[in-house]
């Protein structure tokens, strides 16, 4: 018979039981909020009017104090609360004793779940709004708040809740696949990290491995983390809410992960096996997976981090520090698993397949079997195709605006073929062991008569790929001559041409040291010089750029 104990009864009775963390939340929140907030503002002029820099400033920084942007310590325990909630409110299924005497009363386990979820939200949110408005009011009282304020400060404590919650449900997810404390604080790591790891450890691993790689632009896989992983979930509300530019996809990203968690851990508790208290794993079914999907990244990911704690270049030491990684991980979480030396050759099934995969994910990268390196788009299935020599940037200056001019500008059709030809000197170059990294190198052995150069493929499917190959000086100054024949090429290249010569209020001229000089022109001669200068770089050679120091 299923009793009707009510259940605020039941909340309330699992907030007794743990007013330990009730009062250790208070405390730590009261630190960090209401009393670091006074600190912090005393260290500030009573006398601070709109306009000064210290008045911008605190301005700008005070949302941050809500949610632990401005405060780093904040940040930490709002983590740290919230896998302390989770481990102590359902640590009693990590107890044989406590498990049995809940699982034998009137009480379905949805609500127990139920009940201990939402006391271990109150017991963080009850004193974090509380010190959220008095951190407000310390505003008010010190002039500053203004009702776009109040705004930035409302949406800076949501995320800071939001926040909360994306770990707290990670953590009780975590909390129902073990079947002790100790192992499910480990596995709530696992769970928040993990999913980071992997979605950035693919661009990582082309950043290492591949010569040719090269990436504007942030990843997709490193945006895509932001947004369906714990960690990156939780980074990127702390960071857009304490600046008040909360987004939506953010906001649903949260929403979204904690509901699928949530769901994944409240099923996992209908089925919880009694028995399971007091063993590693709750479901023995699951460990040989765990431990290859924790091995596998872990490894990898282990090899990298050395590689750039230690400043290696050769890959080969990578690889070794990545396998020995795997073995070491294996051994450990084998370990983990029995607590007995003598029981570590029992999961050598999921031993062997963990090492395997991360040998072959290091013969992909290592010897690029996908050909990444050599790879080139047929001609015929170019749309456009530009390239960026290194020295560009000395060359010319390009308005910020226009991300085109970091990638250089797509050449006519006609030029086509000839910059196509040199992108394969550059992979030839690349073949026999030039690469454009040996440019950025604090070495001597700088190849001669080469530079590092950028092209951009968009084929006609749409997609756009980037790569960077060391070319022929030579060859390169032949392709740039032959470009600035094109009249339309010129125009895209210099920013003047970007610009509307009516809109420009002024003009600067700067000297060797970035000194800065505006000049006494009026309307008609802005104008007058803005076209004087057109006509010049129409006109000026090909030689007088490369080689020479044009004035302009």
């Amino acid at each position: 018979m299923t009793s009707k104990i009510s259940f605020i009864k039941l909340i309330v009775q699992d907030i007794r039981h743990r007013g330990w963390t009730a009062a250790l939340s208070a405390i730590a929140l009261f630190l960090m909020m209401p009393v670091y907030t006074m600190l912090y503002l005393s260290t500030f002029s009573g006398s601070m009017k709109p306009g000064f820099s210290d008045y911008d400033h605190l301005v700008r920084s005070f949302p941050g104090l809500l949610n632990g942007h401005s405060i780093q310590t904040l940040t930490v325990i709002i983590a740290a609360l919230a896998v302390l909630m989770a481990l102590s409110g359902f640590g009693y299924l990590h107890s044989k004793e406590k498990l049995d005497f809940y699982h034998s009363l009137p009480v379905k386990r949805t609500r127990w779940f139920a009940s201990a979820y939402l006391s271990g939200l109150i017991l963080f949110m009850i004193p974090y709004t509380v010190y959220a408005v008095l951190i407000v009011s310390a505003g008010a009282s010190k002039g500053i708040m203004t009702a776009n304020l109040a705004v930035q400060c409302m949406q800076s404590a949501f995320g800071g809740i939001l926040s909360y919650i994306v770990i707290y449900t990670a953590c009780v997810f975590a909390s129902m696949l073990t079947g002790r404390t100790a192992i499910g604080l480990l596995l709530s790591l696992v769970v928040i990290v993990w999913p980071f790891i992997v979605l950035n450890l693919f661009s990582s691993l082309q950043l290492t491995f591949f010569k040719s790689y090269y990436d504007e632009a942030v990843p997709l896989s490193q945006q895509l983390a932001d947004y369906l992983t714990p960690l990156g979930i939780f980074s990127a509300l702390i960071t857009q809410s304490g600046i008040g530019e909360l987004s939506f996809g953010v906001s649903a990203a949260a929403v979204f992960t904690s509901a699928l968690l949530f769901t994944a851990a409240l099923l996992l508790n209908r089925i919880y096996p009694s028995e399971a208290a007091g063993n590693t794993v709750a479901f023995p079914a699951i460990s040989p997976i765990l431990k290859v999907l924790i091995c596998i990244p872990a490894a990898l990911f282990s090899g990298l981090m050395i590689q750039g704690l230690m400043g290696i270049s050769d890959v080969n030491w990578i690889c070794f520090i990545s396998l020995l990684a795997s073995v070491i991980l294996c051994i450990f979480i084998d370990f983990i698993y029995h607590m007995d030396l003598k029981l570590l050759r029992k999961g050598w099934k999921s031993t062997l397949f963990s090492i395997g995969g991360v040998t072959v994910i290091l013969c992909i990268f290592r010897f690029d079997l996908p050909g990444y390196d050599t790879w080139i788009p047929d001609i015929d299935r170019l749309e456009d195709m530009s390239f960026c020599p290194d020295s560009f940037t000395v060359y010319f200056s390009y308005p910020d605006s226009d991300p085109d001019s970091r990638l250089g500008y797509y050449v006519p059709e006609e030029d086509m073929e000839l910059l196509y030809a040199l992108a394969q000197t550059g992979i030839n170059h690349l073949e026999n062991g030039i690469t454009a990294d040996d440019f950025y190198s604090y070495t001597e052995d700088i190849p001669d008569n080469c530079l590092p150069a950028v092209f951009r493929y968009r084929l006609s499917s749409g997609r756009t790929v980037l790569r960077e190959y060391a070319v022929d000086y030579d060859k390169a100054e032949e392709v740039v001559k032959k470009l600035l024949e094109s009249d339309e090429y010129r125009k895209q290249l210099f920013p003047v041409f970007h610009m509307e010569g009516k809109q420009i209020s002024s003009i600067s001229l700067s000297d060797i040291y970035g000194r800065y000089e505006e000049l006494l022109l009026g309307k008609e001669q802005r104008i007058a010089l803005l076209d004087a200068y057109e006509k010049d770089v129409m006109e000026v050679s090909a030689d007088t750029l490369i080689s020479g120091k044009p004035i302009g």
